[in-house]
């Protein structure tokens, strides 16, 4: 498994159906950009309507986008749509999905190329665009996967319509995840549906935002919260080496809690390990009653860490400058030096 992520357009429309859903996402790009190496988008567009009187989608390529009015996320959500078709053989148009009459329907058009544009990341090295389609063999494999899991889609909410296709596009992007090799980013849509379906058909091997997330939440220090952080702080927190090492630390804790299988996958051992591995640390560095000094973007900090032991914390001299500068380059210095 790579350092990448993958963000499938048809799982993550929910984000395009209104322009209150469009934080989340911008969000969740943060995270990835400093929690991962390349973030990897569908290109081109994806349409999806649905009422209680049908559903319609469109995977749109990107050399057709040029062609197409691009319209906005809007801000309130689309309603009472309808579509027309053609009969081939006469001309004749006629209704194929009518408009619904209560109101209920959901309409979402997604991509990913404005957003990237907006945000001003479009030029990054990490940042690519993927256009890929199923062949037939994929497809097959695709219609087994629905079948499989048709009891799944009841986790859904919404019609009959809606968890068809929710349920079908799931596994669509779950397929060319395996191809790219990584984990996905998926919406909210999915929440109740992921929750049910990971113990029997998926394998969770990718939990680092979860990781970073509660390590955040555990740690008394209040890290900032990254993903309200400025598009440019997010690329120069990338770069930091503190961080990086950081970043490593809890990679390390993903990849204890998602090597063994799903059944025994237990979230609530992050806090655990990551104290395990602070104390660690702080053993490592500070063996005895001596202190340790550290020069940080806040000025001059002592280590001060929950649970420790006196002799561990405070503020004193470096033992040397050389350890000093070494200990600058540690993933423990990346917490002391961004504390609130």
């Amino acid at each position: 498994m790579n350092q990448d992520i993958y963000f499938p357009i048809r799982s993550n429309i929910n984000f395009f159906v209104q322009q209150a859903n469009q934080p989340s996402l911008v969000s969740k790009i943060k995270l990835s950009i400093i929690m991962y190496d390349n973030l990897i988008f569908d290109d081109g567009a994806y349409q999806f309507l649905c009422s209680t009187n049908g559903a319609f989608d469109m995977n749109i390529p990107p050399d057709k986008l040029q062609n197409l009015s691009f319209p906005d996320v809007p801000a309130e959500p689309g309603t009472n749509f309808h579509i027309n078709a053609i009969q081939k053989p006469t001309g004749q148009s006629f209704n194929l999905i009518p408009k619904s009459t209560n109101g209920n329907n959901y309409v979402a058009f997604a991509s990913f190329r404005k957003l990237i544009n907006k945000l001003g990341i479009q030029n990054e090295d990490f940042i690519r665009f993927e256009w890929r389609e199923l062949n037939e063999s994929g497809k097959r494999y695709l219609d087994k996967l629905i079948k499989s899991s048709a009891s799944y889609k009841n986790f859904i909410e919404g019609n009959v319509f809606f968890q068809d296709y929710i349920l079908k596009n799931f596994h669509y992007s779950s397929i060319l995840a395996e191809d790219f090799n990584t984990p996905m980013m998926i919406d909210s849509l999915h929440n109740k549906l992921l929750t049910h379906i990971m113990s029997k058909l998926v394998n969770i091997f990718d939990v680092r935002l979860e990781v970073l997330n509660r390590v955040r939440d555990l740690l008394q220090f209040e890290l900032p919260d990254f993903s309200l952080m400025t598009m440019n702080d997010v690329l120069e927190l990338r770069r930091d080496t503190c961080f990086i090492a950081f970043r490593n630390k809890l990679l390390d804790i993903n990849n204890y809690l998602t090597k063994n299988k799903v059944d025994q996958f237990d979230l609530s051992k992050i806090e655990s390990l990551f104290m395990n591995e602070l104390i660690k640390e702080i053993r490592e560095i500070a063996p005895s009653s001596e202190k340790l000094l550290l020069d940080g973007f806040l000025g001059t900090v002592g280590l001060l860490v929950p649970g420790a032991s006196p002799m561990l914390t405070g503020i004193g001299l470096a033992r040397d400058i050389e350890e000093l500068r070494e200990f600058n380059k540690s993933w423990i210095a990346f917490i002391i030096k961004n504390k609130k």
